[in-house]
């Protein structure tokens, strides 16, 4: 039985190897290569097997690539994929892993783009962030690369250097200089230094990477007179830090800000998850537009939905891990019943009210719904200068009702 399943691990095996085209194949390598009954390799590597007389497959779709591999690894071929520099940094590795058994699969890892690029300027990379727009988004950007360093930024044709600088500066995110990889390792291989504001509409090779290494620190300051506002309505600065405390957020949480006002928990929020979702829910147009340019100044791209809830609600995928209601237009005890139940497991609504009755009615609901359920009632006073004196002036009472998802 254990001869038996160890034939059939040999006649079922898939290569990946990771390859530099500065340097030679290794003997390992030749050896994976010459073994092979096929050979899949993106447009930029298969000219390097131009001397391999294999049946050789250009990868041109991810989906189509899938389906091949799948049919010739139930032929019991023996299949090379082809990989540039460390197949499982952020390559062709994690995708094949995770549709095929492990125990069938050999990867031969190479000196990848990020260490070459270091390599070529000097410049060391323990503290590097690095973040992949290769066929990903870039929304949600801003809030992942505003307080680092150093951030390398593998690109695509949409995310081409010329749009990611854009992108930065209309987030106020002007404080780098981008250094632009092109063709790394290849014969036409271009490394160039600019400001942010240079790489407007430049064109460079699709094949690129771009480093952002920070010269100056964007001090970000939250305070509430920072923050563009109708009517001096905004969450203040003490009630948003009881209120971020409430919610325990964890990184790569989904969060729905009902109610946004100016935006402000929601920006706060998005400092303690860089890498989650934030909506951020308003049905005032004036107040919508204020979120948005209170997310740009200070450097956060979130999901901002102009509606009213509950009904807008219904037009968002992404489940909550916690919902905020900041604002609810007498709706609050339908906007908590829906919120509840896309709420997931063990997830948390926060209501903040000023009133007495929206606040029995936001407690009575969540227990109705079977929540654990606490209440704060906050009192916080300022001191004000008069007359070479000081005084406290109270802020308007708040009630945070706070009801956590019992399963």
């Amino acid at each position: 039985m254990t001869l038996k399943i160890f034939l059939v691990m040999k006649l079922n095996r898939i290569n990946i190897i990771g390859i530099n085209p500065c340097k030679r194949f290794s003997d390992n390598e030749l050896y994976c290569i010459n073994n092979s009954d096929v050979i899949f390799s993106g447009r930029r590597n298969i000219n390097l097997l131009n001397n391999i007389d294999k049946n050789k497959i250009e990868i041109m779709d991810i989906n189509k690539f899938l389906i091949q591999l799948n049919e010739y690894f139930n032929d019991n071929k023996k299949i090379t994929v082809i990989a540039s520099g460390d197949p499982l940094f952020y390559g062709i590795g994690k995708l094949i892993i995770d549709n095929f058994d492990k125990r069938f699969i050999d990867i031969i890892p190479n000196i990848g783009a990020l260490q070459i690029a270091m390599a070529k300027i000097k410049e060391e990379y323990n503290d590097i962030k690095v973040i992949s727009l290769h066929g990903r988004p870039i929304k949600g950007l801003a809030q992942k690369i505003r307080c680092h360093n150093k951030i390398f930024l593998f690109t695509d044709k949409i995310n081409s250097p010329s749009n990611i600088a854009k992108y930065l500066l209309d987030f106020n995110l002007n404080n780098f200089t981008a250094y632009v990889f092109e063709n790394l390792g290849y014969k036409n291989e271009k490394i160039g230094k600019y400001n942010i504001n240079d790489l407007i509409n430049m064109e460079f090779s699709d094949l690129n990477a771009i480093l952002l290494k920070k010269y100056k620190d964007n001090t970000i300051s939250l305070d509430d007179n920072n923050f563009i506002k109708k009517n001096n309505n905004i969450t203040k600065k003490e009630i948003r830090n009881i209120d971020i405390s409430e919610m325990d957020i964890k990184n790569n949480s989904t969060i729905w800000d009902i109610g946004s006002g100016t935006g402000s928990i929601s920006i706060e929020a998005s400092f303690y998850n860089k890498d989650g979702k934030i909506y951020s829910i308003e049905k005032d147009v004036e107040s919508y537009n204020n979120i948005i340019k209170n997310m740009k100044g200070f450097s956060t791209d979130l999901e901002v939905i102009n509606g009213e809830a509950p009904a807008i609600l219904y037009n968002i995928t992404d489940d909550p891990d916690i919902v905020f209601i900041g604002g609810s237009s007498s709706k609050i005890e339908s906007i908590i019943e829906y919120s509840h139940k896309r709420l997931k497991s063990n997830g948390i609504i926060i209501v903040n009210t000023a009133t007495i009755e929206n606040m029995v009615k936001a407690y009575n609901k969540m227990k109705k719904l079977d929540m654990g359920v606490n209440i704060k009632q906050i009192n916080v006073s300022r001191s004000r200068d008069i007359n070479n004196l000081t005084r406290f002036a109270p802020l308007n009472q708040v009630y945070v009702v706070k009801g956590v998802k019992n399963e």
